[in-house]
């Protein structure tokens, strides 16, 4: 397994445990693609991909209703616990 599969994974076990964490009636679509090192949250309209690269770090684009995609890079592995909470949040 290489760097990139455990920095995946664990970042999938992150993502489930906050989403384990909060009220029943968040309940996104959650998908992981260990090949690509991604992870993504979708409700609705509204899509979250947190995809770790080799070269930028841990970065997540946030897709809205009207397809406007932002991108942003996630500083910490602790930043990513904090970015799942607001994650769910706005999708509650």
């Amino acid at each position: 397994m290489t760097n990139l599969d455990h920095t995946t994974r664990s970042l999938y076990q992150t993502a489930m445990r906050i989403l384990n964490q909060q009220p029943q009636w968040v309940n996104p679509d959650m998908s992981a693609d260990f090949t690509d090192h991604a992870i993504t949250i979708a409700q609705g309209h509204t899509q979250y991909k947190i995809q770790f690269e080799e070269t930028h770090g841990l970065l997540i684009a946030h897709t809205t209703h009207n397809n406007t995609t932002q991108h942003k890079p996630i500083a910490t592995e602790q930043d990513s616990e904090t970015l799942f909470e607001d994650i769910y949040q706005q999708l509650a």
